[in-house]
């Protein structure tokens, strides 16, 4: 009876993918689908117990379907989303993205893999390593790691913090295995963001690094060392947007002026290269002089051509792994051309670029150093102290601003410090002199707000008036 009813789920399914107007039928029967897989999750052919579809019946007709199928690509997809989904969950992201990918041989490779095996999460992600290192198409790995970052992301919503933790605990093992391998099915930014532990999202960062070197190490540029003595050194400041609602709009002020001084004489005067599509959304003030606007679609070897004839002593990245503001041109991959003779990054991404860099500025807390495995890290820590986030207080509140040639300096540091907490409501910003407030923000990623977390604000915010 239970063998019946899954069987019939999954005909179902593909009798849905199969029409014309598949997803308002996928959408109609939904309900169905997700009562027989449910079904099937609390029996003996749970994905558990890796019998969910092993009989030879319910092979041969996938199999039948798919060989006579223009959709066959499809069921390739909703097979393995099933194994990582573990159950009815990610049913229907999946099947939205099945459709925006069209490679029938991966996905042909996946069902035959699957079908031979069970449907858990250790044998897709088998498949994902097969096709991978296959035959396949060479994008293969790049698309199968954004479905599973899509269903990830999709089973957020639906899911529970105990479902959570055995997920992140499943997909920290695998990795391990993987990595151990020299391979991974995410790339460095959802290992950061997973989070997986910190010396295993630096591997990962590590591997994709390795790889990416050995494809553009014919057109890494030449660069002599830097010179001992300089009286100004040029910084190419390299970020994907300035705009008023841009990742690096506050960001920017930190660089005004075209001429800084700096320590022992040595003048400093930045460049400013800018992925994005115009100049009219800019940031009022800010990144007017010395500004290089450079189209999403400009190919790196031509980014980091530009950035060369600048006669650049440093760029300084300020994306990293991060997916923002990109296209074509990704910006570890202009890195790896060494379009100057040294390379920093800060601010944008807190985890190891796998040696694309020179240096990374982190601080001891997000990048603890004795947590990091020295063989993997392969840029140098500059380790700043616990906060260094940009802003654009100063701006704001003009009672906070210090002068140039104090900053950095420890006293200014702590005038600055002083005034800060005195005199700023972080809440709307303005003059209060409520000292006992805190803030609840930055909640953006959903690791962030486990059930112990979030209780605790919610008594901080209930305990604190002013907050």
């Amino acid at each position: 009876m239970k063998d019946d009813l899954l069987l019939r789920t999954i005909l179902l399914l593909i009798i849905s993918l199969s029409c014309d107007t598949h997803e308002q039928v996928l959408l109609t029967n939904f309900n169905f689908l997700s009562d027989g897989i449910e079904v099937a999750q609390h029996s003996d052919l749970s994905p558990k117990s890796g019998n969910v579809i092993e009989s030879s019946l319910q092979l041969q007709t996938v199999a039948s379907w798919a060989d006579n199928s223009s959709r066959w690509h499809e069921i390739g997809f909703i097979l393995l989303a099933y194994s990582l989904a573990d159950g009815s969950r990610c049913f229907l992201t999946a099947a939205r993205l099945s459709r925006d990918f069209k490679f029938a041989q991966d996905a042909g490779v996946a069902m035959r893999l699957l079908g031979k095996k069970s449907l858990s999460a250790g044998y897709a992600r088998r498949s994902v390593i097969g096709m991978s290192q296959g035959k396949s198409h060479p994008t293969c790995l790049l698309n199968y790691a954004s479905v599973l970052s899509e269903m990830k992301r999709g089973k957020m919503s639906l899911m529970n913090w105990d479902e959570y933790k055995r997920d992140l605990n499943l997909l920290t093992h695998l990795l391990v295995q993987d990595t151990s391998m020299n391979t991974s099915f995410i790339n460095p930014w959802e290992a950061l963001m997973a989070p997986l532990p910190l010396h295993l999202a630096n591997k990962i960062a590590r591997l994709f690094a390795v790889k990416m070197m050995y494809e553009y190490q014919t057109q890494v540029m030449t660069w002599s060392s830097l010179p001992v003595l300089v009286d100004k050194l040029v910084v190419a400041v390299v970020m994907n947007d300035v705009s008023e609602k841009g990742l690096h709009g506050l960001v920017a002020r930190a660089f005004e002026g075209s001429d800084n001084p700096g320590r022992e004489g040595v003048r400093i005067r930045y460049m400013f290269v800018v992925w994005q599509e115009t100049q009219d959304t800019l940031l009022a003030g800010v990144c007017t002089n010395n500004l290089l606007v450079l189209p999403p679609s400009m190919s790196p070897q031509h980014a980091a051509a530009v950035i060369n004839n600048l006669k650049a002593h440093v760029v300084l990245d300020l994306l990293g792994w991060l997916p923002v503001g990109r296209k074509f041109s990704t910006l570890e991959t202009l890195l790896l051309l060494k379009p100057a003779a040294l390379l920093v990054h800060a601010h944008g991404f807190y985890s190891s670029l796998g040696g694309v860099v020179d240096y990374l500025v982190t601080d001891p807390i997000v990048f603890p150093p004795e947590h990091v495995d020295s063989s993997l890290s392969a840029e140098s820590l500059v380790l700043l102290p616990p906060s260094f986030q940009f802003n654009s207080l100063p701006h704001l509140h003009p009672q906070l601003a210090v002068g140039p040639r104090d900053f950095p300096g420890e006293k200014a540091m702590e005038s600055w410090r002083t005034n800060l907490m005195s005199s700023v409501d972080f809440v709307n910003l303005t003059r209060k002199q409520h000292k006992n407030t805190f803030v609840f923000c930055a909640i953006h990623e959903y690791y962030k707000i486990d059930p112990e977390s979030f209780m605790l604000w919610v008594e901080l915010l209930r305990l604190l008036p002013n907050s």
